[in-house]
């Protein structure tokens, strides 16, 4: 490992939180607590100062997001496979917690990301933008429009799905999907700003930071693009720059983001091992290995905080 660049080291691991696989987890702002949720429905909050659990909750229907509500320390929005979006607000004793439910129609809740009063989500075939009002109750909903497929392919399209979602700014939602590409889309005016065609032929997940977007690809690792503002104003576009080739055991989504403030971006493995790679030269840094023969690693949550 070279000198100067932070390194990580096992502190501990949390044993028989869940009975079937963890698909989500998320730091809260501060980084005081993590979630985690998993296909047995159970949502587990965790303290990273003690590394105990906290809280514990059940849904009939496993679970596939959670993001932290960046307006309120400790309320969670959790998204599960019926469609339904549990916003549980976690009080300083059990008998204060309190879980309100609203449901999202068109399917399962693949994905969501939220930023100050929105929240999107990514149900079934569409993408829904939320603006909240109180913790407990939405106050509008609005559908993206769907993205537009390649006309130059000979076999069309699936119905579009998008794996990942991440807000760039107030002006700015980035839509990863399986076959459509990344798409931008403005929250203000529910358009489309540009499109990116991926290298390979799908794509599992991104991550966006400054003007730079990883992607796991669906095919052989993963890919950099670079956003380009053309001059006189012309709309943004998108250049691929270069790619990193993965040994994968199987053809799954790879949860991919940037840390070290965009130097580094680590990604999970099909290996039981997730890996940290140079953003300059895409030398790997660093293998964060578990070594207890466990296959996937199906998701990770960086916190600038922890």
């Amino acid at each position: 490992m070279a000198t100067g660049k932070p390194g990580y080291t096992l502190v501990e691991s949390l044993e028989d939180a869940h009975i079937d696989s963890i698909n989500c987890l998320a730091f809260n702002p501060n980084g005081s607590y993590f979630a985690s949720g998993a296909n047995d429905g159970t949502v587990c909050v965790f303290s990273t100062d003690k590394t105990s659990e906290l809280r514990r909750y059940q849904s009939d229907f496993a679970i596939d997001a959670i993001v932290w509500d960046g307006r309120y320390e400790r309320t969670l929005l959790v998204g599960d496979r019926s469609g339904d979006v549990h916003t549980i607000r976690i009080g300083s004793s059990e008998v204060d917690d309190r879980i309100w439910r609203e449901h999202i129609s068109g399917g399962s809740i693949y994905a969501m990301a939220a930023r100050g009063l929105l929240l999107a989500i990514s149900c079934g075939n569409n993408v829904h933008l939320v603006r909240a009002g109180a913790p407990s109750s939405w106050t509008s909903q609005s559908v993206l429009i769907a993205p537009p497929t390649f006309p130059e392919l000979v076999e069309p399209l699936s119905p579009p799905v998008a794996s990942c979602l991440q807000f760039m700014s107030d002006e700015m939602l980035l839509v990863t999907y399986v076959e459509h590409g990344i798409v931008a889309y403005s929250p203000a005016h529910l358009d489309i700003i540009w499109q990116i065609r991926p290298r390979t032929c799908r794509i599992g997940a991104s991550h966006a930071f400054g003007d730079k977007i990883v992607a796991s690809n669906l095919y052989d690792g993963l890919d950099w693009y670079l956003i380009q503002q053309t001059m006189f104003g012309a709309p943004t576009r998108l250049t691929h720059t270069t790619s990193i080739t993965l040994d994968l055991q199987e053809n799954v989504i790879l949860p991919v983001k940037y840390i070290h403030g965009g130097a580094a971006v680590l990604v999970g493995g099909t290996n039981g091992a997730a890996r940290i790679f140079n953003t300059t030269d895409g030398s790997r840094h660093q293998l964060l290995s578990h070594n207890d023969g466990r296959p996937q690693i199906l998701t990770i949550s960086p916190s600038l905080h922890f």
